[in-house]
This record gives structure tokens, sequence and C-alpha cells, in this order.
């Protein structure tokens, strides 16, 4: 029962100033690569079971054959646990690397992930431990979601410019020919003052829609609204686009000749500011090229 005690309290006493000097290394090394500290925490409780054996051996008064034997085993075990903990480490901070790497290419990744480049993650993650190889995962997925949606930024930044450019396409012809109209007016050279106040009236009447239209465009989510159609006359809506586009054409040398049916409307079923939206597209084309 002596030799117990003798023998606990040894083991006591190495164990806590193994773990004392492994607790002080751990304090020094704590600002340094994790590999010193993973290091540090796996040898611990070996070089304690080690010391705890090689103090109760010695004080057993063995032969020397004896002691040397259970020495050689006892290095032999320590050597082998410094050369395992040291690949652990070095598997598990390539892993961290990996994972850190992951982070770097979320944050400076703009363009979608290919398939070759998810299929790369897949066989990262499998080489990986289970943690690490789940983190790696979030993170090819994050980095896949996040290009899609830098992808989104992109093509609404595109449809915003086009849009734009269409709307400033539509609002050119009509301001052209209001600006021609007052003019005009202005000179006292429109002899039918009436009409072309009506006309006036009726091309402000089609910006105010855009404008309009434009701006709930703006608000709009989901489908969009379906506008209310009439019968539209298109005799007098060919006739207000080519007033409009008269001052454009005459800037650029072109004539343009408009032919109707002086007895038929030809009435059709739309909306009328689309179908002078189209119609002056149509001639503004025209004149341009």
């Amino acid at each position: 029962m002596k030799d117990l005690t003798t023998i606990f309290g040894l083991t006591l006493g190495a164990c806590l100033v193994v773990g004392l000097i492994g607790a002080w290394l751990l304090h020094l090394v704590r600002r340094r690569s994790l590999r010193y500290q993973l290091t540090i925490a796996t040898l611990v409780p070996v070089v304690a079971v080690a010391a705890t054996v090689f103090i109760n051996v010695r004080l057993m008064f063995l032969s020397p054959h004896d002691s040397a034997v259970v020495l050689v085993a006892l290095l032999t075990s320590l050597a082998v646990a410094v050369l395992a903990a040291w690949l652990v480490m070095r598997r598990i901070i390539e892993a961290s690397m990996q994972v850190g790497a992951g982070l770097h290419q979320l944050v400076q990744d703009s363009q979608p992930s290919a398939a070759g480049s998810h299929r790369s993650d897949e066989g990262v993650a499998r080489e990986l431990p289970q943690e690490l190889a789940s983190v790696v995962a979030d993170l090819a997925e994050a980095r896949q979601t996040l290009a899609e949606s830098r992808a989104r930024e992109r093509a609404a930044e595109q449809a915003r410019r086009e849009l734009v450019s269409f709307m400033s396409h539509d609002l050119r012809t009509p301001l052209a020919g209001l600006r021609a109209l007052s003019e005009g007016l202005e000179d006292g050279v429109i002899a039918d003052v009436p009409r072309a106040l009506s006309h006036l009236r009726g091309t402000v009447s089609r910006m105010t829609g855009l404008v309009d239209d434009l701006f709930a465009l703006s608000r709009v989510q989901g489908e969009p609204t379906i506008k209310e159609q009439k019968l539209v006359s298109l005799t007098e809506v060919i006739t207000d686009v080519a007033t409009e586009s008269a001052a454009t054409a005459a800037a650029r040398d072109v004539r343009i000749d408009l032919e109707v049916p002086a007895d038929d409307r030809l009435a059709v079923l739309g909306a009328p500011d689309d179908l002078a939206r189209a119609l002056a597209n149509l001639v503004s084309n025209a004149v341009r090229h």
C-alpha cells in the first residue's frame, strides 16, 4: 500500500510539473504559429507519461539492463509520438492554409466559378478532415453565390444603361419636333396655328406618358402592367410623327413624303402612345441611316 501511495504521489508530481511546463510553453507561443501550440499540446501528455515511468523505474532499483530496456522503449515511443504529432500538425496547418486560400478567393473572385473550379474545390474537400472539408464546401458555395450576385448586378447595370439609351432615343425625336414647331410659331411661319397647338399638346402628352412609363418601371415589382388598348387612327399618328421628324430630316437633307388615304383613318387596335413611339423610332432610324 505504501508503494502504491509513493507511485501515485510521484506520478501526480511529475504530471503537475510537466503540465505546468507545457502551460508555460503554450503561453510563450500563444502568438506564434498554430503548429507550435498544437505540437506542445500533443506532446505534454506523452512527456508526462514518459517522465512518470522514468522516475518510477529509477526508484525501483531495477537492474541496469532492465532500466536500459525501459528507457529505450520510452525514448522510442517519445520519438514516434513527436513524429506523429508533427505529421498531424502539418496536415492541420496545410488544411487551414487551404481554408485561408478559400477565404482570399472569396474576397478577390468576381467571376462566376467554372465547372473545373467547382470540381477542384470538391477534390480539395475530399482530402481534408471532415470539419475543414465542410468549411471549404461552404466557402465554395458562398463564392459561387457571390459571383452569381455580382453577375446579376452587372446585368442589371447593363440593362439600366440600355434603358437610359433607349429612353434618350425615344425622347430625341419628339423634342426636335417640339422645338421646330415652337420656332415656327414664334416666327409666324405656321399658318394653321390651332392644328400646330393640337400637335404640340399631343406630343407633350406622349412624352408625359413616356416619363410615366419610366417612373412606373422603376417601381414595378412582378408582372408588367398591360396598357388599355383602343382604336387608333394610324393616319393621325403617322401625320404627327412626320411633323415631329421634319426638323431632324431637314437637318440631314432628307425629305419625308407622306401619302395616306384622305377618306380612311386606318383604324387599328392598340395603345396610342406605344404606336406613336414605335413609328417615331422607325422614322428616326430611317432618317439617321
